[in-house]
């Protein structure tokens, strides 16, 4: 995933946080250390927002669930979209999401709070306070 951690590190250069977060999650999926190296660091700065995180967390998870972008990966989605789900509080059934993981992501879709006219190939952040889910205004239609 040398590709992921490049472009990542080239969005962390350009201080776009938030894309640089989701794409050194991916290199990081991969044990890349490097990557894991600038993304503990990106969090460990504070670079961006819990919210942040969430959305990142989600949007990694659909992604390797639908592959996009990425090889299509269960495990990888699911550690993913447990992680958005315990950060609104939220218990991943593991048991539903390997027997309907699409109605997972839609009921964590609706606890984040997110609109339903997402476009999950767009990056959800940076956050924003006062959208549905903290969503960039891009995804409001």
């Amino acid at each position: 995933m040398a590709g992921e951690r490049a472009r990542g590190l080239k969005l962390l250069e350009q201080e776009e946080y938030y894309e640089a977060l989701v794409w050194l999650m991916l290199a990081a999926d991969a044990e890349d250390e490097e990557a894991i190296e600038a993304l503990e660091g990106l969090l460990t700065a504070e670079l961006v927002a819990p919210e942040d995180e969430t959305l990142a967390e989600f949007q990694v998870g659909c992604w390797y669930l639908r592959g996009m972008h990425v090889k299509a990966d269960a495990d990888n989605a699911r550690a993913h979209l447990r992680l958005a789900a315990g950060a609104v509080g939220e218990v991943f059934d593991a048991k539903r999401f390997a027997r309907d993981p699409e109605a997972v992501v839609e009921e964590l879709r609706k606890q984040i709070g997110l609109p339903d006219t997402i476009d999950l190939r767009q990056p959800l952040g940076p956050a924003m306070p006062d959208t549905p889910g903290n969503v960039h205004p891009r995804h409001l239609k």
